[in-house]
């Protein structure tokens, strides 16, 4: 991947991937230390790989993908917190949900289109940006469909 370029990264990604899937399994079939392994994952991953992908993203000029990742982490700790019953998941995942819609994939499509195709970006690419934004946004449209609004707290509502 792109944005990630240091070994510690690609290592903690793959350790947090195995963790959550062992986490799953354990989960699934009601074994002991399901939870531990399960949120030890998940943190791994939201609190390590995905900085250490972000800052790579930041210096490698792909500030809109940094920023998508950084919503999918709020995403992804929404779906560990609804997981584990834990309170404000809802908030996580419709807030989320609703600023990778609105927000960061239009971004990437004004990124996408004002880019003129050159030696670097070329036109395969842009297309396979494009396709990749157009995914992206029935898959997010169609979770933000799923969403229960009339029961997401207010940001304003949150004890601080």
């Amino acid at each position: 991947m792109q944005g990630l370029s240091s070994k510690i990264g690609t290592w903690i990604g793959m350790a947090s991937a195995v963790m959550i899937m062992i986490g799953c399994c354990f989960k699934a079939f009601h074994l002991q230390g399901a939870a531990f392994v399960f949120v030890a994952g998940m943190a791994l991953f939201c609190f390590g790989f995905i900085p250490v992908l972000a800052v790579g993203l930041f210096k490698n000029g792909r500030g809109v993908l940094a920023l998508g990742s950084v919503f999918s982490s709020a995403l992804i700790l929404g779906a560990l917190f609804k997981v584990m019953h834990w309170p404000y998941a809802n908030f996580l995942i419709s807030w989320s949900v609703s600023l990778i819609l609105f927000g960061v994939l239009p971004l990437h499509f004004i990124k996408t289109f004002r880019t003129p195709p050159r030696d670097a970006y070329a036109e395969e690419v842009k297309q396979r940006d494009v396709f990749l934004g157009i995914l992206l946004v029935a898959f997010f449209a169609t979770w933000y469909l799923l969403l229960d609004l009339s029961r997401t707290p207010s940001p304003y509502s949150l004890p601080l």
